[in-house]
């Protein structure tokens, strides 16, 4: 505490201020040198049997964890549990393998989508990648509401459904 109100006095004006890695350091030397009084404080300087009793608490470290927190964690520990077997059922009963799992990723890409629906006469969603590639693979498609491939679309839809197009008043 002494210390600390030197500092407070050291550190009022800028001269003074730079003496303070000065303190610092002759505290440290001195202590190097002297060396300090302990743990025992102003009782250390009796003899053996008169040395001042010191209380010590034991620290245990030990990290605690609140079960709480690990809640969602295993909800979704389990639900990848769940569907990693029921993925091993549906592959063992021979329901699904990975060349299902491709013609789905196929069937599911955009462009095969487009394709799909603007150049029927080519390719649908069953076509192989290869003939898929060669046959509409490098056509470019133009998503405006004016573009003649998506009114043809929408012309050929509304004659499937039997739909009227709306016309505003």
């Amino acid at each position: 505490m002494g210390l600390f109100a030197k500092w407070q006095n050291l550190s009022t004006t800028l001269e003074q201020a730079s003496s303070i890695i000065n303190l610092i350091w002759t505290d440290l030397a001195a202590g190097a040198v002297v060396g300090t009084k302990g743990t025992l404080g102003p009782n250390n300087v009796g003899m053996g049997n008169q040395i001042a009793g010191i209380q010590i608490d034991p620290t245990v470290r030990r990290i605690k964890y609140h079960w709480l927190f690990a809640i969602p964690a295993f909800l979704l520990a389990g639900m990848v549990v769940i569907i990693t077997v029921i993925a091993l059922i549906f592959m063992v009963l021979k329901h699904s393998n990975l060349e299902t799992m491709r013609r789905h990723l196929f069937q599911t890409s955009a462009g095969r989508i487009y394709t799909a629906f603007l150049f029927p006469e080519y390719c649908d969603l069953q076509t192989r990648p290869v003939e898929w590639s060669r046959g509409v693979g490098t056509q470019m498609i133009d998503l405006n509401e004016e573009s003649e491939p998506v009114q043809r679309i929408a012309v050929r839809m509304m004659e499937k459904q039997r739909i009227l197009p709306y016309e505003g008043t």
